[in-house]
C-alpha cells in the first residue's frame, strides 16, 4: 500500500486535482472521470503524489538528470535509439556523475524480458561501489522494475518514460493530450508550475 513513509513517489496525472465542473467546461471530463473515482475507491487521499507529466515539459529532464546525477553512479536502461543519443549528449546532461553506465532494452515488449532486464542492472551496480541511480525509460516494465529495485534498497530509480525521448527536441510536449487547453485550465485552478501536488 502506498502510504507517505513509502520509499517511492507515484506520478500522477494532474487532471485528477481539478474540479469537476472546470473538467466540463473543457470537455475533459469524459476522459478524466473514471479515474478521479477510481483514485477516490482505491488509492490513499492523504498522501502525497508528483505531476505524471512533469517530464515531457521542455527542458524538465534535462535539469532534473543534472541534480539527481552528481557522484552518482547513473544507469539508463533504454532501447539503443535513446542509448545513442544519451551517449552522445552525457557530458551535458549528467557533467557530474562519478559514472554512466547503459542497459540496453528492446523497443518494445519489456514486460516479457524484464527478469533478463534486471538481473543485467545488478550485474551493472555490483560493478561498483558507487551510489547507483537508475533512468529507466523502457516502458510500463520501467515501473515494475523500478520498484522492485527501489523496496529492495538497491538504488535510487526513476522512470521517466517518454520523456527522455523529449532531450533530443526543441518542443514541449507537457502530457501530449490537448497540453495548451489544459495548461489554461490548470492555471485556473493551480499555480503554473506544480512540479508536485498532494491530493487529499
Amino acid at each position: 500500500e502506498y502510504t507517505p513513509q513509502s520509499p517511492y513517489l507515484l506520478a500522477l496525472p494532474p487532471y485528477l486535482n481539478i474540479e469537476n465542473h472546470l473538467l466540463e467546461t473543457h470537455d475533459f471530463h469524459y476522459l478524466w472521470m473514471p479515474g478521479k473515482i477510481l483514485f477516490r475507491l482505491f488509492f490513499n487521499r492523504k498522501a502525497t503524489y508528483t505531476d505524471a507529466v512533469f517530464f515531457y515539459r521542455k527542458g524538465a529532464i534535462e535539469n532534473f538528470l543534472r541534480a539527481v546525477s552528481t557522484d552518482r553512479h547513473i544507469i539508463f536502461v533504454t532501447n539503443s535509439t535513446n542509448i545513442q543519443k544519451l551517449k552522445f549528449q552525457e557530458k551535458d546532461l549528467v557533467p557530474h556523475a562519478a559514472t554512466v553506465s547503459y542497459v540496453q532494452t528492446p523497443d518494445t515488449s519489456t514486460f516479457s524480458v524484464q527478469n533478463q532486464i534486471l538481473d543485467s542492472i545488478r550485474q551493472v551496480i555490483g560493478q561498483r561501489t558507487i551510489p547507483a541511480t537508475i533512468i529507466f525509460a523502457c516502458g510500463p516494465a520501467g515501473k515494475m522494475l523500478a520498484h522492485t529495485l527501489t523496496i529492495s534498497n538497491e538504488a535510487v530509480a526513476h522512470d521517466v518514460g517518454s520523456g527522455i525521448a523529449f532531450l533530443f527536441d526543441e518542443e514541449d510536449h507537457g502530457g501530449q493530450i490537448k497540453w495548451k487547453e489544459f495548461g489554461m485550465l490548470y492555471e485556473e485552478r493551480r499555480d503554473a508550475e506544480f512540479k508536485s501536488f498532494s491530493t487529499h
